[in-house]
């Protein structure tokens, strides 16, 4: 949505805020709270400035329209510092979807007669590309998630870090039909319940994006020790509360994190799974 400097400016501001919070002892949650409550203050000081511009309020009577395009301009700062800090890895490709989602809902609907049509003056807006990669966050039923560290050989990519059974995705073959074939590549294991979660980007270690990941969730009850390895050193379960104390794939761990409804032994993962954020196909 930004263009390449001004994207990095928010991620570094993101980080910023992201960091100071972490010192003060707040968890994922309380953050965002805090930073949506941040975005509720700017939404409230632009309709004072509004309301000053408008020469309602003596003491908001010296503002103008300026201060109003100011705070306004704040707002959607703090908004996508915000989206960022919640979405790290996908905040821009989010946000794209649900543009594109608003322009399908609003720009379609029948206009008055006489009334120019913005689609036949707009830029054309597409879909992202299509994920090239896709990775299983799979879970049993005591809410662990089932990781697989990752090998040191040269040229792989998060060498030695847990991640995700994960993989490339062939030509001309679905997403689905990818994640299966990569389950019984590397760890022979079928899946049944297996369903699209989210999609990430996929970036290489200069930050550059190269393509998107497609991450679907499913249910395994298993033993991870005993699973045969095709790739990699092990697979074991990890708790939630385990994540941040073990080597992690940064955008596997943020994911884990995102994945806020527990599962527990009385409700399986069908009723307590949480629901597939806006897939794509």
């Amino acid at each position: 949505m930004f263009d390449g400097d001004d994207s990095n400016t928010i991620r570094l501001l993101a980080a910023r805020f992201s960091a100071h919070d972490a010192e003060l002892g707040l968890d994922s949650p309380e953050q965002w709270t805090l930073q949506v409550l941040k975005i509720c203050e700017e939404a409230g000081e632009a309709a004072q400035a509004l309301i000053g511009a408008r020469g309602t309020n003596p003491r908001k009577a010296t503002l103008d329209w300026n201060r109003v395009h100011d705070e306004v301009a704040d707002v959607i700062i703090t908004s996508m510092v915000a989206l960022t800090r919640m979405r790290p890895h996908d905040a821009e490709a989010y946000l794209r979807r649900q543009l594109g989602q608003k322009a399908t809902a609003f720009l379609r609907l029948p206009l008055s007669p006489g009334t120019v049509d913005p689609l036949h003056t707009a830029t054309t807006l597409t879909a992202p590309d299509e994920p090239s990669g896709v990775a299983a966050m799979l879970l049993n039923d005591a809410g662990q998630y089932l990781l697989h560290l990752r090998d040191t050989t040269p040229g792989i990519d998060d060498p030695g870090l847990f991640s995700f059974i994960r993989g490339g995705r062939n030509p001309q073959e679905s997403c689905e039909k990818a994640m299966t074939r990569e389950l019984e590549e590397e760890i022979r294991l079928a899946v049944p319940d297996l369903q699209p979660y989210t999609v990430i980007p996929s970036r290489g270690p200069d930050g550059a994006l190269r393509g998107f990941i497609q991450i679907f969730v499913g249910t395994y009850n298993g033993d991870a020790h005993t699973l045969p390895i095709g790739e990699g050193v092990l697979c074991h379960w990890a708790d939630r509360q385990d994540i941040s104390r073990l080597p992690m794939c940064p955008w596997t761990a943020d994911v884990i994190t995102s994945h806020h409804t527990p599962v527990t032994a009385d409700d399986g993962l069908s009723a307590s799974a949480s629901p597939i954020r806006e897939p794509r196909s």
